[in-house]
């Protein structure tokens, strides 16, 4: 039987095209962002939400209820017996502030939940945004290679007819496995990002965009309106701090304890003058309780001072953070002005004068008045330019993502 070697490399062909297919998914942006909670990441921060809300039930917890029991001669020759019950238990306040510190600290999980969204929102974006240059300047290369090959090929045959030098085909060649080893490095990167974007939203394999056009993203400018989950949760911190120094105030504070005892003690008493004898039906009965108070403070002091040390070192770096938060959007307002600016000059100016040159140059070689590799030059000329115009967009979105996370733009709305 005689194999048939270009059905074998057709077959290999499909398999690997096929696996691919089932490796990959098609999702547009907003799509990938209403995933979001799919998350892995989200995912684990819920639960530890749900974690410290049943951490709050263990705030009052009490000491173990003692159990106690007596059976000998400890009142006489007869076998008597007895049990007790004992109970300590911390100071009030103690419960009270523990509850409160574990309210806050199921607070605080809530907004790291609300800052994690945040942050995972830009990588979502930042990654398409650069997913959808890389697409467009790899379709721009192939344009541009694709052209090449034409060019190649006429340089040939007059190389050929000895009108050109090789030198002058060996110049296009040496173009053409320049932006293919271009082509390579961004297939590469798209394939990482693709990736990235996949274990972003917790699927497996690649995660390709389906944007049918790379647009701009403009910013409407209204101030830092709403606080950003990221200085709320640095307020939070030192609200905790509050809240500790309070628990370990409560601390100093004196600790209980309850026993309750029940026994029988038989033999004769005298009761007023009269010889009374007890069995172990009669039960003598007593409650007592303990004070404990803390005589040595210096333990509890120092604990104190170290949390009012780390209650400054919080409200410090709340004040640090919140003038490096007013400055980077500021500084951030000033990129997406600047890159906006940019932008429209490009439109209105170094674009359409870049295409009425390559309209022209095409115009020209369709009458015959110039050749096909004059046009080329002009045509790689325009395709540069688109290259710029992509990469002026994708800077410009990027300015507009950084404030969209500064003024927490996804929380107001």
């Amino acid at each position: 039987m005689k194999i048939n070697k270009r059905n074998i490399l057709l077959g290999i062909l499909l398999w690997h095209v096929n696996l691919f297919a089932q490796d990959t998914s098609y999702l547009s942006t907003d799509a990938i962002l209403n995933d979001l909670d799919k998350s892995l990441e989200i995912l684990i921060a819920q639960q530890k939400i749900s974690l410290r809300k049943k951490q709050e039930k263990s705030a009052w917890d009490l000491d173990k209820t003692q159990l106690g029991w007596m059976w000998g001669n400890y009142n006489s020759l007869k076998e008597d017996y007895g049990f007790e019950i004992s109970q300590s238990f911390r100071f009030p306040t103690v419960y009270m502030h523990q509850k409160k510190l574990s309210q806050l600290q199921s607070r605080t999980a809530a907004l790291e939940l609300e800052e994690r969204k945040l942050s995972m929102a830009v990588e979502i974006k930042n990654t398409s945004n650069n997913l959808l240059y890389l697409y467009e300047i790899r379709n721009i290369i192939q344009e541009q290679l694709d052209l090449l090959n034409e060019s190649i090929q006429q340089q040939e045959e007059k190389f050929k007819s000895g009108v050109i030098t090789e030198l002058d085909v060996l110049i296009l060649k040496s173009k053409k496995a320049e932006l293919i080893s271009e082509k390579t490095g961004i297939s590469t990167e798209i394939s990482r990002l693709e990736y990235r974007l996949g274990s972003l939203i917790g699927r497996q394999g690649r995660v390709s965009l389906s944007d049918k056009e790379y647009k701009i993203k403009l910013f409407k400018e209204d101030g830092l309106s709403v606080k950003h989950p990221k200085i709320v949760l640095q307020e939070q911190e030192l609200q905790l701090v509050e809240q500790e120094i309070k628990l370990q105030k409560s601390n100093m504070l004196p600790d209980f304890e309850f026993t309750y005892q029940n026994t029988s003690l038989q033999g004769f008493y005298n009761i007023n003058g009269q010889e009374i004898y007890y069995g172990t039906d009669k039960r003598f009965q007593s409650l007592q309780g303990t004070i404990a108070i803390p005589l040595f403070l210096g333990s509890y002091k120092s604990k104190i001072k170290q949390a009012k040390v780390q209650r400054e070192i919080r409200s410090l770096e709340l004040k640090q953070i919140e003038l490096e938060w007013d400055n980077e959007y500021r500084q951030a307002l000033k990129d997406y002005q600047n890159s906006l600016m940019l932008f429209e000059n490009f439109e209105k100016e170094i674009k359409p004068l870049a295409k009425k040159s390559y309209e022209y140059a095409k115009e020209k070689m369709d009458t015959g008045a110039i050749s096909f590799l004059d046009f080329k030059d002009e045509f790689f000329k325009y395709l540069e330019i688109l290259k710029q115009e992509k990469e002026i967009i994708r800077k410009l979105n990027q300015s507009v993502i950084k404030l969209e996370y500064l003024s927490a733009k996804e929380i107001e709305k």
